[in-house]
């Protein structure tokens, strides 16, 4: 077994045994299923209770069957064979890629040290950057490689003087091999939560709107509540935290509806209705104007919103409705500090939520009352389809729904 990355992995071969097992309630059939000896099956599955720390089968006299936490593992078990299932035909139809019969990624028969190396040289780049970030050899990462090279018959990097560039079966062995390395780290959470409190870590992905309104009540009362649950929240452009969650790094992502071609493959739960504005410092020379009209506000510059976020496409889509140019301004920033700090000392306007700066305890910035109304728009939690959740990332969202509603 080998620790590495969120949480500890642990042997495909292991987990398939105890697959079997599960499903054919007995050792016996289950070795004459992976063509095993019972003692290896018996073998496999004790390493795993020594492992998680709980029986996982309950060895009856009739039949064998799983614990409460065997049945948390056998569910992981489930979905990594069906990422498995999903992947094999997706590379077959690359040119060259001839997956073995034999495969042991696709048997499940595979060290996930193998996997974590696949994963760090696709992101680093670099064989010998992937092998300092996995405290291993140069020698067994390039060894990794040749291994699942062998089982997707295919190259999965192409050798170049600047570094490793994936091939298009490469990026989709290592995308298969970063869920199945997530679901395997979670395994550990489902098994610590299955008769006790919810406890492990949720790994959540913020823009600006949740991690100003939503998650410090939210993650306040988690820690009040369920203190045997950690939160890491993770930071980034829309398109790098969708990939996040498509990869299994992120549990889930709060944020604004994005569009329709982030979508593909993700769940959509809205869970509250964002309304928007446009802020000012309280001595703006519009302030003192009365309603205004849309026209009027680009006489000054704006604190615009990072470009390419749902934000900016928001209020620059609201500008060009009105058959007006969309608004300039020379800073770009999805910081609430230094948006508040900009406007109290300056004539400049931002576009900014109304929950975030609609209630300001000073009185220093204010919404502008514009004659046609700002658009509105929906906050949502999203999840992977096919991505079982844990009871701590459960119970972390019911507290964000109950935050969101007060």
């Amino acid at each position: 077994m080998t620790i590495s990355g969120r949480g500890a992995s642990i042997s495909l071969r292991h987990l398939r045994a105890l697959a079997a097992v599960c499903a054919t309630g007995s050792f016996t059939s289950a070795g004459a299923r992976l063509r095993r000896s019972v003692s290896a099956v018996s073998r496999s599955v004790a390493l795993l209770e020594a492992y998680f720390g709980h029986s996982l089968l309950d060895r009856g006299a009739a039949r064998v069957v799983p614990t409460t936490e065997g049945a948390a593992v056998a569910r992981r078990c489930a979905t990594i064979r069906a990422e498995l299932r999903h992947c094999r035909p997706q590379i077959t139809r690359y040119p060259g890629a001839r997956v073995s019969g034999s495969s042991a990624l696709f048997g499940m028969l595979i060290d996930s040290i193998h996997l974590h190396a696949l994963v760090a040289v696709r992101d680093f780049r670099s064989v010998q950057r992937a092998a300092n970030a996995l405290g291993v050899s140069q020698a067994a990462v390039s060894y990794s490689l040749r291994v699942l090279e062998t089982d997707a018959g295919a190259a999965l990097f192409i050798r170049l003087p600047t570094g490793m560039t994936p091939t298009p079966t490469g990026e989709n062995v290592a995308m298969t091999a970063r869920r199945v390395l997530a679901e395997m780290s979670r395994m550990l959470d489902d098994v610590r939560s299955a008769r006790g409190p919810s406890s492990g870590q949720v790994q959540i992905g913020a823009l600006a709107y949740s991690r100003s309104a939503v998650l410090p009540q939210a993650i306040g009362r988690m820690l009040e509540r369920h203190p045997e649950i950690s939160i890491r929240t993770v930071e980034g452009h829309i398109d790098q935290l969708i990939a996040a969650l498509h990869g299994g790094d992120l549990d889930a992502l709060l944020c604004a509806l994005p569009e329709k071609s982030h979508l593909d493959g993700i769940l959509v739960e809205p869970f509250v209705r964002d309304r928007l504005g446009l802020f000012v410092r309280r001595g703006h020379p519009l302030v003192r104007r009365g309603r205004i009209r849309p026209e009027e506000m680009l006489a000054h510059e704006f604190i615009l919103p990072p470009a390419g976020t749902m934000t900016r496409n928001l209020l620059e889509r609201y500008f060009l409705a009105q058959g007006l140019p969309v608004p300039q301004g020379r800073v770009e920033t999805s910081s609430d500090a230094l948006v508040r700090a900009l406007l109290t000392s300056s004539d400049l306007i931002a576009f900014r939520t109304l929950r975030q700066f609609g209630n300001d305890p000073a009185g220093a910035v204010v919404p502008l009352d514009i004659t046609v109304p700002l658009p509105e728009r929906d906050i949502c939690v999203l999840r992977r389809s096919g991505a079982h959740p844990t009871a701590a990332l459960d119970r972390f969202l019911d507290l964000v729904r109950e935050c969101a509603r007060s």
